[in-house]
């Protein structure tokens, strides 16, 4: 079948078959919002699983470079964004720190 003998597919245009997926992606972005948490929500639950824990825990906003900051919890390092964090960034943060996904 040549391109000119194909079906031609509409577009979706703003109240046709489109409709779903524009609902569906501000909805997800609805829950994103939803399930972010703020830099100091995070340090806080943070901070109460390591002192619960027997672990040291320190904050450095002059090691990190702009609204960036540094954490340390014993040995490991990481670098914490300012704002919103989502779950996704925040289980990154705790695999880095050797903390278990689960315990905040």
């Amino acid at each position: 079948m040549s391109l000119a003998q194909a079906p031609r597919q509409e577009l979706p245009g703003p109240h046709g078959p489109g409709i779903f997926f524009w609902w569906t992606l501000r909805f997800a972005q609805f829950c994103a919002k939803l399930l972010a948490v703020k830099r100091e929500q995070f340090f806080s639950g943070l901070r109460r699983w390591c002192r619960k824990n027997g672990r040291s825990f320190r904050v450095d906003s002059v090691a990190g470079k702009g609204s960036h900051v540094m954490v340390y919890v014993d040995e490991r390092t990481t670098i914490v964004k300012a704002g919103e964090l989502s779950p996704v960034y925040i289980g990154i943060v705790l695999k880095q720190l050797g903390i278990p996904k689960d315990a905040i």
